[in-house]
């Protein structure tokens, strides 16, 4: 839970970084107003690319205030702004601090992503935004799957409320391509991610999206509306080594190990 949390501190404060640089900032007004001397276009794309090179971002727009792309990088596809940039926009500009959208899809980025939303401002006039795009294929995910023990069942899992159903945000063990596709009701309170909604945090019993009986760790991801759950089938909690120390008369122990590899991980 903590690197996900981490992850998020670090993206948002990439984002007031740029937002104090006042030097850059004035390029970025002075390039939306028409007003940059020829070069400063180059020297926002020398910008704009080191980011991508050494922070891992996909793609950058630069929007003025009207919500136009006017500098943008990758696929003349990703110039029409996105329903969830645009929210981003409204809300970056009420409070004129930076903000990550939710990870989704759609026509111009047909995988699970997520943007960066930093405001620009004039004074206190909103002058426009800058929107960096992050492919959690290669940037999310991966911290998701590390495991502490070796194991043939256990992933983590990230979720999040999406109205009455609990939606799945990475891709699940069991079913490819389930990555913002998977969702079940909340009415299935046996599932540990509903647990989690209901207040129930820590190591938890129930049943996954399976249907298989699991051990969980569930914990809400800080300052987000993310929850993350690492769990286990247990079924394999009584196999191999589980099993051998069970037979040693050490079960306890067992199932303390195996709650602290949980919560390790999430």
């Amino acid at each position: 839970m903590e690197q996900i949390a981490a992850w998020r501190r670090e993206r948002l404060g990439d984002g007031r970084l740029l937002n104090a640089n006042r030097l850059l900032l004035a390029g970025f007004r002075d390039w939306l107003n028409g007003t940059a001397d020829p070069t400063v276009r180059g020297d926002l794309m020398a910008i704009f690319e080191a980011l991508q090179r050494n922070y891992g971002y996909r793609d950058y727009l630069l929007i003025d205030a009207s919500g136009q792309v006017r500098l943008q990088s990758g696929a003349p596809s990703a110039v029409a702004l996105e329903a969830e940039a645009q929210a981003a926009l409204a809300e970056v500009r009420r409070s004129r601090e930076p903000r990550l959208t939710e990870l989704h899809t759609d026509t111009a980025y047909p995988y699970p992503h997520l943007s960066l939303v930093v405001p620009l401002f004039q004074g206190e006039v909103p002058a426009g935004a800058l929107i960096l795009v992050m492919d959690a294929r290669q940037t999310l995910y991966p911290l998701l799957q590390t495991w502490p023990v070796p194991s043939a069942t256990a992933e983590a899992l990230l979720v999040r409320r999406d109205g009455d159903d609990v939606l799945f945000l990475n891709e699940v063990r069991h079913q490819p391509g389930s990555a913002l596709q998977l969702r079940l009701p909340l009415t299935r309170t046996d599932l540990p991610p509903v647990q989690a909604m209901l207040g129930i945090t820590g190591v938890v019993a129930g049943r996954d999206y399976r249907g298989e009986a699991v051990l969980a760790a569930v914990l809400p991801v800080p300052d987000s509306p993310w929850f993350l759950s690492a769990k286990m089938d247990r079924r394999e909690l009584y196999a191999g080594v589980w099993r051998e120390a069970i037979l040693a008369g050490s079960g306890l122990l067992a199932l303390l190990a195996l709650a602290g590899a949980l919560l390790a991980l999430a």
